[in-house]
């Protein structure tokens, strides 16, 4: 008399299509599966919605702008078309040391650098003092807590007022 493995055996179970996954008994998985990823979305949204307003609306309303000429807020924008990118490309190659694009890519990079440093050392200086043992810690801790409360007092006294 042949015996029988009590456990399935890898080698015997069916293959992981609908159907294999029918026969194994695991239909409550996928289903716990999309509850999760919905979940997951849901957490997700106040994210993609402030990604979608600030970062992709706002680069699509400067590249449409960049189709006019803009005197913000003195005069009415005038479409101008492709003429504000030839002239760019026009100062790129013809005189790329005097060209207003590479001076203002040079400012940029200066103050992106000088920044991030500054913050970065600022911030490490500051972590520092708070975690080391220093006579006087606690009132450091409390003159660095008190932008973050008056903040929050400020609004409540102007709601109040309201």
């Amino acid at each position: 008399m042949a015996t029988e493995p009590v456990g399935s055996s890898l080698a015997s179970a069916p293959p992981l299509t609908a159907e294999g996954r029918q026969m194994r008994g695991m239909r409550g998985r996928p289903k716990r599966l999309g509850r999760d990823t919905l979940t997951a979305y849901l957490f997700l949204t106040p994210y993609l919605f402030v990604l979608l307003v600030f970062l992709i609306l706002t680069s699509l309303y400067g590249i449409g702008l960049s189709f006019f000429q803009v005197d913000i807020g003195f005069t009415a924008p005038q479409f101008v078309g492709f003429q504000n990118y030839q002239r760019l490309f026009e100062q790129l190659f013809t005189n790329p040391g005097l060209s207003v694009f590479w001076i203002s890519m040079a400012n940029i990079l200066k103050f992106v650098i000088a920044v991030v440093i500054c913050q970065t050392i600022l911030a490490l200086i500051l972590a520092l003092i708070l975690q080391v043992t220093l006579v006087g810690k606690g009132i450091f801790r409390t003159i660095f807590y008190i932008p973050a409360l008056t903040s929050s007092v400020a609004t409540a006294l102007i709601f109040l007022w309201l």
